[in-house]
């Protein structure tokens, strides 16, 4: 294997840093893997393997973790921008009285990932303890038990 010229600052070599972009923008890192490397007589399970063996390199996460973290901050200005964005666009419909384009502005922000007015939410109780729940199952199975015995008792009796 030659010795593949290494980024000053990153590490990473040419292939690397073209499987960590193609990966940023796609999400596929099998994917990713085919359009940085030359994949095409490889079976699914090989590129599986290197994937993996690039994923765990630690030059790779580290810089992963970077491009990561720039996207992270330039989604929340997007959002940002949206959000409000939508809210001058709620207000201007309003005043020209086109409701339909009103009630639109108002789905967008109700969807927007710091609001999620409409994001289904369950309550899960969590607050019994094993021992309570321990003794309730005791106490149905005593319950079933009895009427069995009761029911038995009636069915043999003549």
């Amino acid at each position: 294997m030659t010795n593949a010229r290494r980024n000053a600052i990153t590490g990473l070599t040419d292939k690397q840093e073209s499987f960590l972009l193609a990966y940023m923008e796609c999400g596929d890192s099998h994917r990713a893997y085919r359009e940085a490397y030359n994949a095409k007589n490889m079976s699914d399970g090989c590129i599986r393997g290197e994937v993996s063996k690039l994923l765990r390199h630690q030059a790779i996460t580290k810089q992963l973790g970077v491009l990561k973290t720039e996207r992270a901050k330039n989604i929340a200005v997007d959002a940002s921008w949206l959000l409000n964005s939508a809210i001058e666009n709620y207000h201007l419909a309003l005043e020209q009285g086109e409701l339909g384009h009103a009630n639109k502005a108002l789905e967008i922000i109700g969807k927007h990932v710091n609001i999620q007015a409409f994001k289904e939410t369950k309550e899960v109780n969590v607050n019994l303890n094993i021992a309570e729940r321990l003794e309730r199952a005791r106490a149905r199975a005593i319950k079933a038990r009895t009427a069995d015995m009761i029911e038995g008792e009636i069915i043999k009796t003549p």
